[in-house]
Order: C-alpha cells, then sequence, then structure tokens
C-alpha cells in the first residue's frame, strides 16, 4: 500500500526494458497493476532491500484504498467529514480538467 522508490533503479535500463516487454505499446492503459511494475523489479533484481514497514515499527497514517496504514478506515469523504464538519468536499475538480489534458505520448 506504500513504498519508498530509488528513482535511479526504475529508470534504469534493466527495469525499463522488463516493463516495455510486459506492457508493450499500450498508453495509459488499466491493464497491468502498478503494484506489480514496483514489487516484481525489486523482487527478482534487489530482495535484498524490501522489506515490510510494519515490522520495522513504521506508523505513517498512509491511507490508500479505504485503508489507513494497511487497516479497513473507511471511505476518503467520510474520515475527512469526521475531522472537518464544515467542509463542503467534492470528488469533482473542474479546474483540473480543463488544465491538466492528458494527450499520448506526451
Amino acid at each position: 500500500y506504500f513504498h519508498l522508490t530509488n528513482l535511479d533503479f526504475y529508470r534504469s535500463n534493466v527495469v525499463a526494458n522488463w516493463v516495455q516487454n510486459w506492457i508493450g505499446d499500450c498508453y495509459l492503459c488499466r491493464n497491468f497493476d502498478d503494484q506489480a511494475a514496483v514489487t516484481v523489479p525489486a523482487l527478482v533484481l534487489a530482495p535484498e532491500r524490501m522489506w515490510a514497514m510494519e515490522a520495522h515499527n513504521f506508523s505513517l497514517g498512509v491511507f490508500h484504498n479505504c485503508e489507513m496504514d494497511n487497516k479497513k478506515a473507511g471511505g476518503f469523504i467520510q474520515l475527512w467529514r469526521k475531522g472537518h464538519k464544515e467542509s463542503n468536499i467534492t470528488i469533482d475538480f473542474p479546474e483540473a480538467r480543463a488544465n491538466c489534458e492528458i494527450k499520448a505520448g506526451s
């Protein structure tokens, strides 16, 4: 659910070539799991550098997929509203839509 990443490792030729062979020419497709793309190269090429944060007493308060530090926490909006009663939170962000157009190959 959370990882610290050495970008030099993931930008290396061996990892980039593996990812290209695995995914191919499929810009922004959702068929491939980003967790596998981060885990498999490290597992195969640098297993000594992988470890579970919980096993080393790290508790960072990371919220991901309705879990807080890998434990069920409910939905983000409900969690936010507990601490922000007057908030008018929305999941829509029209300002980004106008400024963050996704273009293949850019």
